[in-house]
């Protein structure tokens, strides 16, 4: 994983999971969420969503629902006090009808700020009765208002009230589309109430009041009757269209969230192919890891690049979860959704990569390095038994934490690019080619950086020596303007010993190691793991990193990470 692909020490558990889950578990029996009955359709729009999506949704759009309420009740309700102030203080005029409106609001409001999470049921219930509400107060403030305009022969004004009812029936079908979550036949079917009340009642007195008839035939156009119904049409197109979209949205995101078994709370690293989310396996509730092929990473290549990613994840997937070193992140699951994103399950970590550590709190203590170096080399030792070299040794995929009672324990991270030996390499194996380069440029031995095609163990022994370098120097072996000015450097400048440039005193057999596996030629390296972690050992120092010192660092450092 690239270094933005960092685990955090501690996440912060949200206080909302467990409300929604026990006034989900309370409140959906009474609700009919799991029976086939026609309120299942009305109440529960998110139906038919995938299983655990679904009662994922469910909690949701509980929270949701009842947040847009509140704010839907408290504006209805600054509204109508607003316009009955209004018509009090310009035309002496109080309507009984119109406190009793206002106080309905009130209680909405109230009632969804102080009562403990609804049941779905009980929101929606409240969700008709407030948009109800306001549909029928609007119904007769612009009934009384048209009314008025004919008994007083102001005929000519009939127009612009036709207009205005029109405007409050629009704002009422955008709000309830944009503000309420609903799958989309749900929307339809309340906005397609909402639009065809005023209608029908338009209808009505049209039929059933002669004189009105005649007063409206004579000041109302063809046009202006096309242009309210096409106002309103239009405004009901656009809430159940927008509906649509958000409910999609939702919808994606919650499935992107469950995978398998696990479900996902937060991102915490991203890097070049994939994404890095803490998750929680739904039975076990024991924090993991997953790592997941971005569908933006998958759709930017051809189906022969996608297949060669697609393979290469899965690899990473297999190699990973064959390894049995400790010191090896351990692989608890791989595999895919319906969508097509390709994840596998690992291990939570807590603490920092090696990136991280010296970054924030500078080069590390000689017996530090030498105590970290060794684990490493535990890790790569047994992938090259194995006849797997890694390929991507580099700070950032080697991590630092407490596990069990050690707190400076180390596991080596993403085996994305690792690459059989060439007597055990197979076809399945062959994802890059002779002449490609790959890895990271400032940790990339010679031969890689020249794309040579004899690779073997001595160039995951060369990338350790320069994460050796940088743990005591915080500097890279050779800096550069640009990652080929780097390659260059590694391919034909002899590097400074890391004794000339660390604020510690590294002693000369640690020196020695460190610059023999920065040797341009592979043949003057260490020959294997064994022989590195040996040649760390003659030089005595990882046992003065004593449990005493590692304890004291890591309670001084970063205490959040023991909890």
């Amino acid at each position: 994983m690239a270094k933005d692909s960092q685990y955090p020490t501690q996440l912060a558990p949200n206080p909302l999971d467990a409300e929604a889950t026990r006034a989900t578990a309370e409140g959906e029996a009474g609700n009919d969420c799991s029976s086939g009955s026609v309120l299942k359709r009305i109440f529960c729009p998110q139906h038919g969503v995938m299983e655990g999506t679904e009662q994922q949704l469910m909690s949701e759009t509980q929270q949701i629902l009842r947040m847009r309420l509140l704010a839907v009740s408290s504006i209805f309700l600054v509204c109508v006090i607003l316009f009955s102030t209004r018509a009090f203080l310009m035309e002496g005029f109080f309507s009984f009808e119109q406190s009793l409106v206002a106080i309905f609001f009130a209680s909405s409001a109230l009632y969804l700020k102080y009562v403990r999470l609804p049941s779905l049921i009980k929101l929606r219930t409240i969700e008709l009765l407030v948009f109800g509400t306001m549909l029928v107060h609007l119904l007769i403030v612009n009934l009384n208002f048209i009314l008025s305009l004919t008994v007083q022969a102001a005929l000519n004004y009939l127009p612009s009230g036709i207009y205005r009812a029109a405007i409050g029936f629009f704002a009422l079908i955008v709000v309830y589309g944009m503000f309420i979550p609903n799958r989309w036949h749900r929307a339809a079917a309340v906005i397609g109430t909402i639009a065809a009340t005023p209608a029908i009642v338009a209808l009505t007195l049209w039929v059933g009041y002669p004189k009105l008839r005649v007063a409206l035939g004579l000041v109302l156009s063809p046009q202006d009757v096309s242009f309210t119904a096409l106002f309103i049409f239009g405004g009901s197109a656009i809430a159940v269209i927008g509906s649509h979209l958000v409910d999609t949205m939702r919808t994606s995101a919650a499935q992107m969230r469950e995978m398998g078994m696990y479900q996902l709370k937060e991102k915490i690293g991203s890097g070049g192919m994939g994404e890095v989310w803490k998750a929680e396996h739904r039975l076990l509730a024991r924090p993991a890891a997953i790592k997941m092929i971005r569908s933006d990473a998958i759709g930017a290549n051809g189906n022969g690049q996608t297949d060669s990613l697609v393979s290469r994840f899965q690899r990473e997937a297999q190699i990973t979860a064959s390894l049995r070193s400790p010191h090896t992140v351990e692989l608890y699951d791989f595999g895919s959704t319906t969508e097509g994103t390709f994840y596998y399950v690992m291990e939570y970590l807590q603490g920092f990569d090696l990136d991280t550590l010296v970054d924030k709190f500078g080069p590390l203590p000689p017996e530090r390095a030498t105590y970290i170096l060794k684990q490493a080399a535990e890790s790569l030792t047994e992938a090259h038994r194995m006849g797997l070299i890694h390929r991507d040794i580099k700070p950032s995929n080697i991590f630092v934490g407490p596990m069990g009672a050690l707190d400076d324990f180390v596991k080596v991270l993403d085996f994305g690019l690792v690459k059989a030996l060439p007597h055990q390499d197979t076809g399945e194996l062959k994802l890059t080619h002779e002449g490609t380069t790959t890895g990271t440029p400032a940790f990339m031995a010679p031969e890689m950086a020249l794309g040579k095609a004899e690779i073997n163990v001595t160039s995951d022994i060369y990338a350790l020596g320069c994460v050796g370098y940088w743990l005591l120097t915080g500097m890279l072996v050779f800096e550069g303007e640009t990652p080929m000015e780097i390659v260059v450097n590694h391919v034909k400048t002899p590097p400074t010993p890391p004794s000339q440039r660390s604020e510690f005193e590294v002693p000369a057999c640690l020196d020695e190691t460190i610059m023999s596996c920065l040797s341009k030629d592979p043949a003057e390296r260490p020959q294997g793991m064994s022989q590195f972690a040996e040649m760390l050992d003659s030089c005595h120092l990882a046992e003065g990193w004593t449990q005493q010192k590692v304890e004291a660092w890591w309670n001084s450092h970063a205490p959040d990470s023991l909890n």
